[in-house]
């Protein structure tokens, strides 16, 4: 039987918005923790912390040193609440808030608030932190038990996990730098607040003209584009059936590439077609993805994604198909397998069901066309492609090159690749380049430019966090103001705030009002009234009405306020009176604010 060091004192309560400082809406409650011995603590902290590291591979926050014990294990439980949400892709934020609570002596218990997005996840996330501590600290834990873990989480939590990557990142790198973001319909994002707020869907943002993803996602009018601008765009040949993709690859010459003319991300992409086999293969597999296939010379070289934003490229990869590098003494088999052992393919195969690169028919095709198979020993050294697409989705990998580095990158292509994406005027644009060495000009060594992707996949972690502060520009928050005021006062509250004129509009459940006059219908509650100002894109100002109810119930509508009004205590009935203790504490923040203390009505 496993003591339960950790257990919930009390119930759990989830909020619309945060509070205590969080970013995300959050989930309170209290833990109680029971004492753990001093000479044993430091042991016991450290044995928690190995074994979390074989379940998530974040590493944890180093905060915690100088805290007793128990504390200390309370912070564990908050991290590896979140830890294993982000693990599987659900955007939830670093920042967590624990307090102790006093309580007679024997158990340690501490408020906790964890960041919690997604209702269902971030419930099912508390009580497996709190029973993943409690079994760790009850001695190691055996490969059978992790693996059971690992499989748990997996149904527990894919089911909530962010489908779309860069939505993901882009939540994630917003919270880092400290911008409000939180999602709207339909994938859409806002950031910031009020007039210095922006819309992203993906890497699209509201700047990107719908007319230019029309044209991106229609790869030969893109390529007509781009060579109508004196650009490399490729030559295609539109094929209706199985039989004309052959045709078309005889009239074009092999080796040639089958697409479809519409898919992004290398969906149904099949490149160094030799014969007319592998090309009516290739037919049948693009047309799983789309009805409009596009036959394409090939062109040989490496891919280059050049990720352009606001006519700057901002990043530079080099992507690598699918395959493996001899070291002289393995076959291609050993390789392969070799490969599927280490710790990136691993945790990648746990998240996709199975590996990325194995010897299957495509494998086998790759090899015997170069007339190979996999007992096949490559030279030190020597690449052996295993895969048609060099997508990281198809088991490639990027290696990335400096955009600043006229060594690695040279400046004619730099230029292309903002001369595409103008050319499609597009704000934020992935630009393919193919080129056989993009350390030397196109211009010299020739080049094509494959594709324009005007919603590209951008799969590195940090790259956000440079472009969200270009994109957001200096500020991201306009000025908002908490009044706190009674249920019975709001009206008159509303009407006096509206009367002063000191804000660009003022939200209550009545509705929102701007420019002396109500612009909007009733909201359910001020915290919907208060979401509902914060995004409009008009507002340079903003007051936000809530009576205390509202606030313990549903939360705050952003993250922290530059000022809080309170309304006179005596205006407050008895149950609201309870309310304000808990209500002031739900209002702390970590960058302070200004807290007055005022007749609001």
């Amino acid at each position: 039987m496993i003591i339960e060091h950790l257990c919930p004192a009390g119930e759990w309560r989830q909020l619309r918005g945060p509070a205590y400082g969080l970013q995300q809406s959050a989930l309170i409650g209290e833990l109680a923790v029971a004492p753990v011995a001093p000479a044993e603590g430091e042991s016991v902290v450290q044995s928690v912390l190995r074994q979390a590291r074989l379940v998530v591979s974040e590493t944890p926050p180093r905060a915690g040193d100088e805290l007793l014990t128990g504390e200390r294990l309370a912070h564990l439980f908050a991290w590896l609440a979140g830890a294993i949400q982000r693990e599987w892709r659900i955007p939830v934020s670093e920042r967590f808030h624990i307090e102790r609570v006093e309580v007679p002596e024997g158990r340690q218990q501490f408020l906790v608030a964890l960041p919690s997005p997604v209702a269902r996840a971030g419930e099912v996330a508390r009580r497996w932190a709190q029973g993943f501590v409690n079994h760790a600290m009850a001695g190691p834990l055996t490969p059978d038990h992790l693996k059971r873990v690992r499989e748990w989480a997996e149904r527990a939590f894919k089911p909530h996990a962010d489908p779309r990557l860069n939505r993901f990142l882009i939540m994630s790198a917003a919270m880092r730098l400290e911008i409000p973001v939180q999602p709207l319909v339909s994938s859409v994002l806002l950031l910031g607040t009020g007039r210095h707020s922006r819309w992203m869907h993906s890497t699209i943002t509201d700047r990107t003209p719908s007319i230019a993803v029309t044209f991106a996602k229609l790869k030969q009018d893109t390529a007509r584009l781009l060579r109508m601008a004196g650009l490399p765009g490729g030559e295609h040949a539109m094929v209706p059936s199985r039989a004309a993709a052959i045709e078309a690859a005889a009239r074009l010459g092999y080796p040639v590439v089958v697409k479809p003319a519409d898919r992004d991300q290398g969906a149904g992409v099949a490149a160094d077609l030799r014969d007319e086999a592998a090309v009516g293969e290739a037919y049948d597999e693009a047309m799983k993805h789309s009805e409009r296939i596009l036959v394409e010379k090939w062109v040989p070289g490496r891919t280059h994604r050049l990720t352009v934003f606001q006519g700057k490229v901002l990043r530079v990869t080099q992507r690598i198909a699918g395959g493996v590098i001899g070291d002289g003494v393995r076959d291609v088999s050993a390789l392969v397998k070799a490969q599927q052992t280490g710790e990136f393919q691993q945790r990648i195969a746990r998240h996709r069901g199975g590996p990325l690169l194995t010897l299957d028919d495509e494998a086998l095709g790759m090899l015997r066309q170069d007339g190979r198979d996999a007992g096949y020993v490559p030279a030190a050294g020597e690449e052996v492609r295993l895969r048609r697409r060099d997508n990281v989705s198809a088991g490639g990998t990027n290696v990335e090159l400096d955009p600043a580095d006229a060594n690695a990158v040279h400046p004619d292509n730099i230029e292309l690749a903002i001369e595409a994406a103008r050319v499609l005027r597009l704000d934020f644009a992935g630009v393919d380049l193919i080129t056989t060495d993009i350390s030397r000009s196109w211009l010299e060594v020739g080049g094509l430019v494959c594709e324009v992707n005007a919603q590209p996949q951008v799969g590195a972690p940090r790259f956000y966090d440079s472009l969200l502060p270009q994109l957001m520009g200096p500020e991201t928050r306009i000025p908002v103001t908490l009044v706190v005021c009674a249920a019975a006062g709001r009206p008159e509250c509303r009407k006096k705030l509206v009367a002063e004129a000191r804000f660009d509009a003022v939200s209550d459940a009545g509705g929102i009002f701007a420019s002396g006059r109500r612009v909007t219908g009733r909201f359910s509650d001020g915290f919907a009234a208060a979401r509902a100002l914060l995004m409009r894109s008009d507002t340079a100002s903003g007051a936000c009405v809530m009576t205390p109810e509202e606030i313990f119930r549903f939360g705050l509508p952003v993250d922290r306020f530059d000022r809080v009004i309170w309304a006179d205590a005596s205006s407050f009935d008895p149950a609201e009176r309870e309310r304000l203790a808990a209500v002031a504490a739900m209002l702390r923040s970590p960058g302070g604010m200004d807290v007055a203390s005022a007749h609001a009505a």
